[in-house]
C-alpha cells in the first residue's frame, strides 16, 4: 500500500472512509468560515461608530452567507438535494440567532424598505455596500480555497472558464428568480401553522426547497450578490441579461410579496365578523353565557305528556 506523501493526500485519500470524508470536510469549511466572521460581526458590534454598524454588519452578513452558499454545491454533488436543504436550514437557522438583524441579500434589505424598518436613502446605502461585497466574497472564497480542504477546491483555483446557469429563455428566468422570492417573501410573514416552533422551522426550509426546484433551470441563486459572484460574466448570459434575471427580478419580486401579503391581510380584516355585540353582551352576563339546566324527564320519551 503507497504511504501518503502529506495530510492532504491522506485526507484526500477516497479510499479511507469515502462517504464521510467529504462530509468533514464540509464542515470544517463551513466551522472556519463561521468562527472568522462571527469574531470579526462582534469586534463591529464593539469598536465601529455606531451609526456605521448596521452598515458593516450586512456587508459581513453577505459575505458570511454568499461563502457558505460556495459549499452548498459541493455538499450537494455529494450527499444529493436532501442533505443540502437540511444543511441550508440548518445554516438559515445559525443566520437568524447569530446575525439577527442583519441582512444577508439585497431582498431581505428590500423587505426592510417595505416594512418601513429603514429608510428609501438607508437601503440605497446598503444595497451598494452589499455590491461592494462582490470582490471581498471572491477573495475570501479564493482564500480559503487556497487551504486546499477538498480537491473541488484545488480544481476551482485552476478553472479559467466558467458557464452561465440561465438554461431557460431570459424572460422565463425573469420569471422563476423572481416568482421564487415574491413566494417565499410572502410566506415568511404568512403563519403557516398555528404553531410557534413548527411555524418557524418550516419558514427554514422554504428557500431551499425552491433552490432544488428551480436550480436546473436558473440556478436559483435568489440572491443577486451570490449570482453576481458566481456567474457574472460567464459564457452563455450578457451583462444586462445577468443584471434582469438575477438582479432587477429578485428585486421586484419581493415587492410583490409584500404587496400580496398586505392585500391578503386586507382581505383577511374586511371578511372578519363583527363580535362587537358578543363582546357586549359577554361583558354583561360574564365570560360565558348562562345556560338554563335541562330537566330530567321520566321516561324514553321526550315529549309533555298533556
Amino acid at each position: 500500500m503507497e504511504v501518503p506523501s502529506s495530510w492532504i493526500d491522506t485526507w484526500n485519500n477516497p479510499r479511507i472512509f469515502p462517504f464521510i470524508i467529504p462530509f468533514l470536510q464540509c464542515l470544517i469549511y463551513y466551522a472556519l468560515v463561521l468562527l472568522v466572521h462571527v469574531g470579526i460581526f462582534k469586534l463591529n458590534s464593539i469598536f465601529a461608530p455606531i451609526w456605521l454598524r448596521p452598515i458593516l454588519s450586512d456587508f459581513f452578513c453577505t459575505i458570511t452567507s454568499c461563502t457558505i452558499s460556495f459549499q452548498h454545491g459541493i455538499l450537494r454533488f455529494y450527499y444529493g438535494n436532501t442533505t443540502y436543504v437540511l444543511m441550508s436550514g440548518f445554516m438559515a437557522f445559525l443566520f437568524r440567532n447569530i446575525f439577527k438583524d442583519s441582512a444577508p441579500s439585497v431582498p431581505a434589505n428590500v423587505l426592510k424598505y417595505m416594512k418601513e424598518v429603514i429608510s428609501f436613502s438607508d437601503l440605497l446605502l446598503r444595497v451598494f455596500t452589499q455590491i461592494f461585497a462582490i470582490p471581498a466574497i471572491a477573495l475570501v472564497v479564493h482564500m480559503i480555497w487556497l487551504l486546499e480542504i477538498m480537491p473541488e477546491h484545488t480544481q476551482q483555483l485552476s478553472q479559467r472558464t466558467c458557464a452561465s446557469d440561465l438554461n431557460v429563455a431570459v424572460a422565463m428566468g425573469f420569471l422563476i428568480e423572481g416568482g421564487s422570492i415574491a413566494l417565499e417573501t410572502w410566506l415568511s410573514q404568512s403563519r403557516i401553522t398555528i404553531y410557534d416552533s413548527v411555524d418557524s422551522c418550516l419558514k427554514l426550509f422554504t428557500g431551499p426547497i425552491m433552490v432544488v426546484l428551480g436550480i436546473h433551470h436558473t440556478g436559483m441563486y435568489m440572491n443577486p450578490t451570490l449570482a453576481s459572484v458566481m456567474k457574472f460574466g460567464c459564457k452563455g448570459t450578457t451583462p444586462w441579461q445577468h443584471v434582469l434575471v438575477y438582479w432587477l427580478a429578485p428585486i421586484l419580486g419581493c415587492i410583490l410579496g409584500v404587496k400580496i401579503f398586505n392585500y391578503h391581510q386586507k382581505r383577511l380584516a374586511s371578511s372578519t365578523v363583527d363580535v362587537s355585540w358578543t363582546d357586549s353582551m359577554r361583558n354583561e352576563n360574564g365570560d360565558k353565557f348562562k345556560r338554563f339546566p335541562r330537566r330530567k324527564l321520566k321516561g324514553r320519551s321526550t315529549t309533555r305528556k298533556r
